[in-house]
């Protein structure tokens, strides 16, 4: 009996002192929060009379302010605290969900594009500080042997609390309104800034060099984290926004995510252990082609059925790119986590800013339905690019 509750102690003792544990515990329920509503905000917006064009445009916003947010905060978060900085973008990210609440009263108020400016900058502060700090913890509190497997699981866990979240979040939007779900995201949101309290603050000093951030020596790994911000936009912002357009009820979208979303659980898992041995390369390669056909067909598919078998294609193929391109950036981070940190969120969001931009310019002369068919296939062809990549990064990490 004695053990067992000296085992307990040091059970509970570990679990919220334990750096990648707290990590782990306030991104899953973050991720989970931000779930239940993320794949629906360009359909909130629209629904509060926002065009499409704005809301393109506030979204092109977000990508350009993103990038030149983070060149400052990553050194604020290093000397601040990076524990107090995740905290503070949680703050944040709460004014954006509050914010988002009165969108329509601020509009009448300030106007529209004053409104989406402060809403905008509610949300870029909050990302901005959570990835920059998320990105110095997890470098910070990983085990060097276990890096694939702890990022497989620190990606798995989100996605496996998170399964219900998308259908949640439609189910609530349906059966009583939007506002309802916000509140929910809301709630969890608060909840998960719990784990940060528990463990001890950390701070890295942190050192950017232009050479570094350009990574010129490097065009490979560039070219991948453009392609991987395509992806990120037109699977998170277009697709969600196409399924809505093309008549798919909410509740169903979610439902679908939902469902997909457990084949891309797994598959974290699977491609996290593959990650920890020399095929990393073989896995990203496969990946990309299979991951490709899912979503260069996925515009010619606006049936449930169709669009369920090339989400499920694409949940479980998205992290054999994802996971081992992360692994070996984290192993780079060991060298100067600034300079490579930085580096991937510049040609993230050049590559976001590369399929919204022109969608806009395309919106300009076709069908909102046509526009997004382009640039949802044109990102699918971008992505079997990936396939023929014989490396990514030149010189290796220690």
């Amino acid at each position: 009996m004695v053990q067992t509750k000296y085992n307990m102690e040091h059970m509970v003792s570990y679990l919220f002192h334990n750096d990648y544990t707290e990590l782990l515990l306030s991104h899953t329920l973050r991720s989970f929060s931000l779930s239940l509503f993320s794949l629906f905000l360009p359909v909130y917006m629209y629904m509060q009379g926002i065009s499409i064009l704005s809301i393109l445009v506030f979204e092109l916003a977000l990508f350009i302010m993103g990038f030149f947010f983070n060149l400052v905060v990553i050194r604020f978060c290093g000397r601040f605290g990076i524990k107090k900085s995740i905290i503070i973008s949680f703050l944040f990210t709460l004014s954006f969900y509050l914010i988002l609440l009165k969108i329509s009263f601020l509009i009448s108020l300030f106007g529209q594009p004053m409104s989406l400016f402060i809403l905008a900058l509610a949300g870029v502060c909050g990302e901005s500080l959570y990835w920059m700090s998320f990105h110095l913890d997890f470098v910070s509190s990983v085990q060097k042997e276990k890096k694939g497997r702890q990022l497989g699981l620190l990606n798995a866990m989100p996605v496996l609390l998170g399964i219900a979240a998308p259908f949640i979040g439609g189910y609530s939007a349906t059966a009583f309104s939007f506002d309802v779900t916000l509140y929910m995201v809301v709630g969890f949101l608060a909840v998960a800034s719990i784990p940060l309290y528990f463990s001890k603050e950390l701070y890295k000093e942190i050192h950017l060099t232009k050479s570094g951030v350009l990574s010129l020596d490097n065009p490979s790994a560039n070219r991948v984290f453009v392609i991987e911000g395509m992806q990120s936009a037109t699977l998170g912002l277009l697709w969600p926004f196409f399924m809505f357009l093309v008549k798919i009820q909410l509740m169903i979208i979610g439902a679908l995510y939902s469902f997909t979303t457990f084949l891309y659980a797994i598959s974290m898992y699977i491609s996290g252990k593959l990650s920890d041995t020399e095929r990393k390369m073989t896995v990203f390669r496969s990946g990309a082609l299979l991951h490709s056909f899912s979503v260069m067909l996925r515009p010619s598919f606006q049936n449930p059925a169709g669009i369920t078998l090339m989400q499920s294609i694409g949940g479980f193929t998205a992290p054999f790119i994802l996971v081992p391109l992360h692994t070996m950036m984290y192993a780079r981070a060991e060298l100067n986590v600034g300079d490579v940190v930085l580096n991937r969120e510049l040609y993230l969001h050049l590559g976001r800013v590369l399929v919204v931009l022109p969608l806009i310019i395309l919106l300009l002369s076709l069908t909102p339905v046509l526009a997004f068919t382009i640039c949802i296939i044109v990102t699918g062809v971008a992505i079997s690019s990936l396939f023929w990549m014989k490396s990514i990064y030149r010189t290796k990490a220690i």
